[in-house]
């Protein structure tokens, strides 16, 4: 068990930065249906019970299209483990796996985009 204070360490054999950096990923990805919403929610009518039906539509919208996203994700994958395995990439999880289902260094970078 651990402290609150005790060191923190990432064991994925990927650099802290990357790894927190794409922990954030996921949670902004998350965010941003239901938060443009909420500067736009003025332009609406009727705003006071729009707003909030729209925001909870974006959220189960987006759990919707994540789970669609993960299950083609996991299906195109290609070997996790060994040399050319997901996990001994350099080029970071996501790139390699765009990379396995294209096999196409320029069509793996603009689906990362």
């Amino acid at each position: 068990m651990y402290h609150a204070n005790s060191p923190y360490e990432i064991k994925t054999g990927w650099p802290d930065g990357i790894a927190w950096l794409l922990g954030l990923l996921q949670a902004g990805l998350g965010l941003t249906g239901f938060d443009a919403v909420a500067h736009m929610i003025e332009e609406i009518p009727n705003p006071e019970v729009e707003g909030p039906k729209i925001m909870i539509a974006c959220v189960g919208i987006g759990i919707f299209t994540g789970f669609i996203f993960l299950m083609v994700l996991l299906f195109v994958a290609g070997p996790i483990d060994g040399p050319d395995g997901v996990i001994a990439s350099t080029a970071g999880p996501l790139l390699q796996i765009f990379y396995n289902a294209t096999g196409n260094k320029a069509g793996a970078i603009c689906l990362l985009m």
